[in-house]
């Protein structure tokens, strides 16, 4: 009559009790692992109305816990879906991976299969037991019809900030696989672009290692963008820092006109030029080297020690010159910063060197009569 065996298997959690229909039921889930539309029609409309053949659809795993309709799903088998929905099959059932349908229907970036479940309410908050969502599994997609589809279903509408199992929420996902047209969807349906991941990582973060400029671009039309500027992930890295470190040079010019801090340390104790220069960025480290360059000429003429001395700790000449051939030090005297003067000279700026106009710091101390500054500049006289 039939396999004993099978009957056993029949319900992988729950009991099972033997009926008329236990052969029938064996007969449609081989008709449905094996895609025969017709049979399963056949079978279903023998089984219509049956408390038995809803429960079963509703309870039934296989020995690999997947169920009647994650099967049709697997093969995705859209007719036999809509038969067994029809049916009674639960669209929210759960595979011994704890993915739904829908779930998996997004895996296959299949748009009917995912219209299906949504039209028969699946849940779009249920997670695997991974984390993922369907929303973050339709991000994954890279198709933004699919993300809107989920989104805005009539049905079962999902939370725009909810996390993924690794911490993160829609637009930090888009932003870190690259899918521009997702990331502006989820900007205009407005999601929260300040939140971090589970190791600190903003979007200008997730920007930056990616090199993401066309991406970084959409958040820098944004006041709100500078709250997060400066903000480290756990490895203490700022984005401008992970620029730096990753030959991120698009980027990098970009953080650097926000704003960003060029002198930052990360956990290592390193700055966004010490890394560049570490890994021979070359692109990259001339960059750094030229805006800090043009920091430490602003240093030196409104006489911010604190930032010349960090700047020229970490290599930059104390010597560079400007477009007139003033270099930090005609700078300091020309300003009257004598304290910023006294530093310079401690990290050996030359007071002889001459600008376009043939005169040195020690020739405008002279010239201005500034006493102090000429006293501090002129070398001792050798004695005998």
């Amino acid at each position: 009559m039939f396999d004993s065996n099978l009957i056993v298997i029949l319900f992988y959690s729950g009991e099972f009790f033997l009926t008329d229909f236990s052969e029938s039921l064996i007969d449609l889930f081989s008709a449905v692992k094996t895609g025969k539309t017709n049979e399963i029609q056949k079978l279903l409309n023998s089984l219509k109305g049956e408390e038995t053949l809803i429960n079963w659809l509703k309870d039934y795993r296989d020995s690999y816990g997947s169920g009647v309709l994650s099967w049709a799903v697997k093969n995705s088998d859209q007719e036999t879906i809509e038969l067994l929905l029809e049916a009674g099959a639960e669209p929210d059932e759960i595979n011994a991976r704890g993915e739904t349908p829908l779930l998996n229907s997004l895996d296959q970036n299949n748009e009917n299969l995912i219209r299906i479940f949504l039209e028969a309410g699946a849940d779009t908050e249920k997670k695997d037991f991974a984390g993922n969502t369907p929303l973050t599994k339709a991000v994954s997609t890279g198709n933004v019809s699919i993300v809107e589809m989920v989104l805005e279903n009539e049905y079962s509408t999902p939370d725009l900030e909810e996390r993924n199992g690794e911490g993160y929420t829609p637009i930090l996902l888009a932003v870190d696989l690259g899918h521009l047209e997702i990331v502006e969807y989820l900007l205009d349906q407005g999601a929260d672009f300040l939140k971090k991941n589970s190791e600190g990582r903003t979007i200008l973060h997730l920007t930056a290692l990616h090199n993401d400029f066309e991406i970084l671009d959409l958040f820098l039309e944004k006041e709100e963008t500078k709250i997060i500027l400066e903000d480290k992930d756990a490895d203490g890295n700022t984005a401008l820092l992970l620029a730096s470190s990753h030959d991120s040079v698009e980027c990098l010019e970009k953080l650097i006109q926000l704003g960003a801090d060029l002198l930052q340390l990360n956990a290592s104790g390193k700055t966004g030029l010490e890394e560049a220069e570490r890994q021979k960025y070359h692109h990259v480290t001339k960059i750094l080297k030229k805006v800090l360059t043009e920091k430490l000429f602003f240093a030196t003429k409104h006489g911010k020690d604190d930032l010349c001395r960090n700047i020229l700790q970490i290599g930059i000449s104390p010597n560079p010159i400007d477009q007139e051939g003033n270099t930090p030090l005609h700078v300091a005297v020309i300003y009257n910063q004598i304290s910023t003067t006294e530093l310079l000279l401690q990290w050996n700026a030359s007071p002889f060197l001459k600008n376009l106009n043939g005169k040195s710091p020690l020739d405008i101390a002279k010239e201005e009569e500034k006493i102090e500054f000429v006293q501090i500049l002129e070398p001792e006289p050798e004695k005998d």
